[in-house]
């Protein structure tokens, strides 16, 4: 930009020498004018010093307006630069100079575009944190409420009834039954924390797939059979090894056949699936009803996220589950998802084979 003002300086000072060399010779040769006037003639200096300064007068104001008309888009594009940079400060991000070229200026829109967009971006994340947190919090005070609510009116109708011991065993066992649902659900708050900041330490070591899905099923056996359903494994991989805490990367499947029990157990079954591809292997829970919207699946991994508002814990989880399954599957440096399938819902678990990383 330095150069392109210096070369609009030196083309005006060429006009300006140029014309007033022009109008110099016209005075001469038309107005027999010598081209001063003497301090003897006039007896004056005033008037020599006036004389002189008129030339420079007329050599500025060329100077000046051959400058302008050469550099007034260059200072329309600055000022646009700056009008566009109060803009951003007063908070309006839609910001977008058009940009031609490769000079300094258009360089300087370019970054004024990039800061405009990053900026209105980084608000419109922060704004999007508070308001989830804002969410979680009225979210989880309501779900930590009701079965503290429930507790208490059990506690209190023995305590102002004072009914006989088969009554007062039911009230306790209500109760019971509703203490230890708050405290999975405090423990699940307490996992999800330590996940999401790598706190929890991942003890990991080799695992045979075939086996480890093979336990799966076994272990989930009495969950499908209490609901009507039937687990079908996929075919088994030969000798592939996966390592991970076993432990952890049980509770994801737990976590994803328990929610296929809960939300689709209209359909029979529930496929588990499993294959290598290069360097990861590929893990699939597939349902068989009630498809999860479109538009639902990818919130449903937020923390406390409930298909249905009510959030009754009688008809679903803490609503932790999923969301807890996916930091896990995240620390293993895999990646867990969910899409639409024709009749179903399709989880999506993708690991890293020992030995090799993987990004989700």
């Amino acid at each position: 930009m330095t150069g392109k003002f210096l070369l609009y300086g030196l083309l005006s000072l060429a006009i300006s020498l140029g014309a007033v060399g022009i109008i110099y010779a016209y005075m001469r040769t038309n107005l027999s004018y010598d081209g001063s006037l003497h301090w003897y003639q006039l007896d004056t200096l005033y008037v020599m010093i006036t004389d002189n300064l008129i030339w420079v007068a007329v050599f500025m104001l060329i100077f000046l307006v051959s400058f302008s008309l050469f550099s007034w888009r260059t200072i329309a594009r600055i000022n646009r630069v700056i009008r566009a940079v109060r803009q951003v400060a007063r908070g309006d991000y839609t910001v977008e100079l058009t940009s031609d070229g490769k000079s300094e200026l258009a360089e300087l829109e370019q970054n004024v575009n990039e800061m405009a967009k990053a900026v209105g971006e980084s608000f419109a994340r922060q704004k999007k944190v508070e308001r989830e947190k804002d969410e979680f919090i009225t979210n989880i005070a309501h779900d930590l409420k009701t079965p503290l609510m429930s507790i208490k009116g059990y506690l209190t109708l023995i305590l102002e009834r004072k009914p006989d011991l088969e009554t007062t065993y039911s009230y306790v066992k209500v109760a019971h039954d509703k203490a230890e649902k708050l405290e999975k659900q405090i423990l699940d708050l307490f996992d999800l924390s330590r996940l999401t900041s790598g706190a929890m330490r991942l003890e990991k070591e080799p695992i045979n797939v075939s086996r480890f899905l093979l336990q799966v099923q076994d272990e989930a056996y009495p969950m499908m059979q209490k609901n009507g359903m039937e687990l079908r494994l996929g075919t088994l991989p030969h000798e592939l090894y996966l390592k991970a805490d076993g432990m952890l990367l049980a509770r994801v499947f737990d976590n994803l056949l328990t929610n296929a029990t809960r939300y689709a157990n209209e359909g029979r079954f529930v496929d588990l699936e499993c294959e290598a591809v290069k360097d990861v292997v590929i893990f699939r829970v597939v349902t068989h009803a009630n498809p999860i919207p479109e538009d639902q699946l990818e919130h449903i991994f937020d923390k406390l996220y409930r298909m249905e508002e009510s959030r009754s814990s009688e008809t679903g989880g803490s609503g932790l589950g999923l969301s807890i399954s996916r930091s896990i599957v995240t620390q293993h440096g895999g990646s867990l998802t969910a899409r639409r399938t024709q009749d179903g819902t399709a989880f999506v678990v993708i690991m890293p084979l020992s030995g090799s990383e993987f990004e989700a």
